[in-house]
């Protein structure tokens, strides 16, 4: 299970130096919370890559992501919903596999991150790149290190992916408060996006290879332009009928705050 956890981690990465929207955690990034009850309301942005473009442009930004993989047991014979892929991948699973990984980030931009990553196997962990300079915390201490990083589920990536396949004039979004802002939320059923996938966890990933489509719930700032949070569903089979679910939660906050600094530890 290790094993298999550390290759998906590996196939699910983005490099550092492939966008600017990588991050870092200073421990202030804050944690989902519930959202208010919904009103409907118009669209005030038909344009998807808006709050990508947002982002790409922003100075400052926090933000958590929660990924979670998830392949029970088989329980029962997959039906015409879920046909068996054509991909004739399989896992030597022995018993249920659950693996998560969460990442609490804060970046400046263009060269300063700092974050926090959890997973399943590891206790959290820093990591402080400031221009060419890399510090990892190992047990408590931190030091300078010469090994590349690579940062997982960056907003920039994520956004770019999945957003410019969603049809935002077509939707029927709802006024909505997540932690004091608010949001309007739009929500997509199976909505296909197997190159979105594929962007986010890697051509060769298991994730890209099985799943092709992906239940989709969108956060935007109340004038369409500020990604709030994403949170996407995925759901597929292995040849021998086994499931693969991913669940994703990325949260962004706090775009272009003079408060948010990246220094070297101390």
């Amino acid at each position: 299970m290790k094993i298999w956890a550390a290759l998906v981690a590996l196939s699910m990465a983005v490099a550092l130096t492939a966008a600017c929207g990588g991050g870092g955690s200073d421990g202030n990034s804050p944690t989902p919370k519930a959202t208010a009850a919904a009103t409907p309301v118009a669209s005030p942005v038909t344009a998807a890559p808006v709050p990508c473009q947002t982002l790409q442009n922003a100075k400052t930004f926090r933000y958590v992501s929660k990924v979670t993989l998830e392949s029970p047991e088989t329980t029962e014979t997959p039906t015409a919903e879920l046909p068996l892929p054509s991909s004739t991948r399989t896992r030597a699973f022995t018993g249920p596999f659950l693996y998560q990984v969460d990442v609490d980030a804060s970046v400046v931009t263009p060269d300063r991150f700092h974050f926090t990553i959890t997973s399943t196997d590891t206790p959290p962990f820093g990591i402080i790149v400031i221009g060419q300079d890399i510090w990892r915390e190992i047990e408590g201490k931190w030091e300078l290190t010469n090994q590349p990083v690579s940062i997982l589920y960056q907003p920039i990536p994520v956004c770019e992916a999945i957003l410019p396949e969603l049809n935002l004039a077509q939707a029927e979004p709802q006024r909505e408060e997540i932690d004091g802002l608010e949001t309007i939320h739009y929500s997509f059923l199976k909505n296909a996006s197997p190159e979105g996938v594929a962007k986010v966890f890697g051509e060769n990933s298991d994730m890209a290879l099985l799943i092709k489509a992906l239940d989709v719930d969108l956060w935007l700032s109340a004038d369409g332009e500020k990604l709030v949070r994403l949170d996407f569903k995925g759901k597929g089979l292995y040849i021998d009928g086994r499931p693969l679910m991913v669940h994703l939660v990325l949260d962004v906050r706090d775009i272009n705050d003079e408060s948010i600094t990246v220094e070297p530890p101390t």
